[in-house]
């Protein structure tokens, strides 16, 4: 849904808001494709919510091996497109990316 809103640009902040929050707990059963996505989306929107940004980078950090280029490319756009800087992931991904 946060895609869709973002592929539209309507930034309904309260209503990303709470679909960011309701997204947390279920973060663990995200694929890589849904975390990069999730990641674009709110880097789309300008949400700044840190919860969900902590919860994506702790779900993507162990599980890197698994993204495709793409979805690293879009993860480590989405961080630096709001301005955050998260170095375990950042160093995380540029070690993905020389390995991929």
């Amino acid at each position: 849904m946060a895609w869709a809103f973002a592929t539209l640009e309507i930034s309904n902040l309260p209503l990303i808001a709470s679909i960011a929050s309701a997204a947390i707990p279920r973060i663990c059963q995200y694929s890589p494709q849904d975390l990069s996505t999730t990641a674009w989306s709110v880097a789309t929107l300008a949400l700044f919510h840190d919860p969900l940004r902590a919860a994506i980078s702790a779900q993507a950090l162990p599980r890197l091996r698994e993204f495709s280029t793409q979805h690293l490319a879009n993860t480590a756009w989405s961080f630096a497109t709001l301005g955050l800087f998260d170095a375990p992931l950042c160093n995380s991904l540029a070690e993905a990316f020389i390995s991929n």
